[in-house]
């Protein structure tokens, strides 16, 4: 704002700083539009999931260390079709989260949840068709386990907030 003062010539500025944002409704409006509410929560929420999701990058980095040239050769020949095929069903699950919302704006409230609904399916299938692979892959025990805890890590994270939208949709109904 300051530079935007800067640039306009001082009989001008009350004008710029009204049309700035002239009320605590227009700017509550900047971050509440078609029932997507952002309160502090949110944030909160989302610093906690990328807490999760780097303290499981440092596990996951120390379990790889476990494994021998080998094993980590299995590991990624054994996951490629995995790698390559898993973001498809996130992409879908985000249009389906944010976009169908957005298309009935005026529509039933569970339109949102479907979304929710679908990633948290998601989840859990993936989860353990990964478990599967590792054991299909008679990978050491432990490091199965410290990747199975590093997944579970960025599911607290993702229930984390999860938790918070539903938190900030109950207790803030969307106006």
């Amino acid at each position: 704002m300051a530079s935007i003062l800067a640039e306009t010539p001082p009989d001008q500025q009350s004008g710029v700083r009204q049309n700035l944002c002239t009320s605590s409704a227009e700017f509550d409006s900047l971050f509440r539009r078609r029932g997507h509410i952002h309160t502090m929560m949110y944030p909160i929420t989302v610093f906690i999931f990328l807490g999760c999701v780097i303290v499981s990058r440092i596990m996951g980095e120390r379990a790889l260390r476990q494994l021998t040239p080998d094993q980590k050769v299995r590991l990624l020949d054994g996951f490629a079709s995995i790698r390559a095929y898993a973001f498809i069903p996130i992409v879908l699950i985000m249009l389906v989260f944010f976009g169908l919302p957005e298309l009935f704006p005026d529509g039933p409230s569970w339109l949102s949840w479907l979304g929710l609904g679908a990633f948290l399916v998601y989840a859990v299938v993936m989860h353990f068709m990964v478990a599967r692979k590792l054991y299909s892959l008679d990978m050491p025990e432990s490091y199965t386990r410290q990747a199975l805890l590093c997944r579970h890590m960025n599911h607290m994270g993702l229930a984390i907030v999860f938790a918070g939208l539903v938190y900030e949709a109950f207790t803030n109904p969307a106006t």
